[in-house]
């Protein structure tokens, strides 16, 4: 982005949850007309919400994957949110591979 003609000498990147966590992704690595970063609703830690004590929890990224497949729906945040019981319950799905074709009716890729 700092190559293109528009970016100007001063760039600032700005953006909440996925968007955020890319923030964090790049910013040992930025070039220096990158002058500050807003990262939202985020954390440099990302990892850690599925990362504990050695294992691997599936809740956080399953049901992020889930609401970002879902996300476009009318009154999506207030659907997820009823629908909450449904997630953790297609998470018991055997095989695990499995759980997004039992959840959505569809892979989720």
């Amino acid at each position: 982005m700092a190559k293109q003609p528009w970016a100007g000498e001063s760039i600032v990147l700005v953006g909440a949850s996925y968007v955020g966590y890319t923030q964090w992704s790049v910013a040992d690595a930025v070039p220096p007309q990158v002058k500050a970063m807003v990262p939202v609703v985020s954390n440099a830690t990302f990892t850690m919400a599925f990362n504990h004590e050695g294992g691997f929890a599936l809740e956080t990224p399953f049901t992020w994957a889930v609401q970002v497949e879902r996300q476009e729906r009318r009154f999506a945040n207030v659907r997820n949110a009823l629908e909450e019981r449904e997630i953790l319950r297609a998470m018991g799905t055997l095989p695990l591979s499995q759980a997004d074709v039992g959840l959505l009716g569809h892979r989720n890729s």
